[in-house]
């Protein structure tokens, strides 16, 4: 217990704070560096990622802006992060700023991977982990319509639908379909406790047809030979 507790004492939750990430650590460390924007900064919590001083969002946007740095401000909810890519139709993903928001890139993690050099592509590995039913794939394209800028393409829709599962699962069997002569025949042989489980009645407007199981064949012509109905080939 002693070792756990040890443990958790140093995780740290902080709220209201202000991030500065910039597009590699290079640059984090040249802002370090310079005094017109180092001041504002606490201290790095990842090789890009800096901690701000608490109050000076402001001044340091100010001062990047001096050096011809133009930062994306994005607030603090996911929310921020909605029409800042373009989604292409092979499935990549480009974001409309140079340095994608830890929001956006949150949020992307969960529906395509991330390709290098600030791009994500949906792969079909990605929509069946974020997908696999009709409405995950649902939630998952309105997702990527918030993401998106413009007019969603229209036929990567269709290619993440069969990606994700949209559709379901079908399944096929080889069946036999018996004629009878009339509709009233079959409803009566239907009636018969020996036939009942081999019959399903297939719906075919006037005519009297039923479905039996391939391997149940054999079993239901000796069954209707002996109520003298023979079985033809052929309907």
């Amino acid at each position: 217990m002693d070792e756990w507790a040890a443990s958790h004492e140093r995780i740290v939750f902080r709220t209201g704070v202000s991030l500065l990430q910039a597009a590699d650590a290079n640059l984090l460390a040249e802002l370090a560096g310079d005094p017109r924007t180092g001041k504002y900064l606490a201290r790095p919590v990842a090789e890009d990622v800096s901690l701000l001083k608490k109050g000076h969002q402001e001044h340091l946007i100010a001062a990047l802006v001096e050096r011809g740095l133009f930062p994306a401000v994005s607030g603090a909810q996911p929310e921020s992060a909605d029409r800042s890519v373009i989604v292409h139709q092979d499935g990549t993903i480009h974001p409309i700023h140079a340095v994608p928001s830890l929001h956006l890139r949150g949020r992307l993690s969960r529906l395509a991977e991330e390709a290098g050099d600030g791009w994500w592509k949906l792969t079909p590995a990605s929509i069946r982990r974020a997908g696999g039913s009709k409405n995950k794939v649902l939630r998952l394209l309105e997702e990527l319509g918030k993401l998106h800028r413009g007019t969603f393409p229209g036929q990567l829709v269709e290619q993440i639908k069969a990606w994700g599962g949209y559709y379901g699962r079908a399944a096929a069997e080889t069946l036999t379909l018996i004629e009878f002569r009339a509709r009233a025949t079959l409803e009566e042989l239907m009636t018969r406790p020996d036939l009942q489980p081999y019959l399903t009645p297939f719906p075919a407007q006037d005519r009297a047809l039923a479905v039996v199981l391939t391997g149940e064949l054999p079993r239901v012509k000796e069954i209707l030979a002996r109520f003298g109905v023979p079985i033809k080939e052929g309907l």
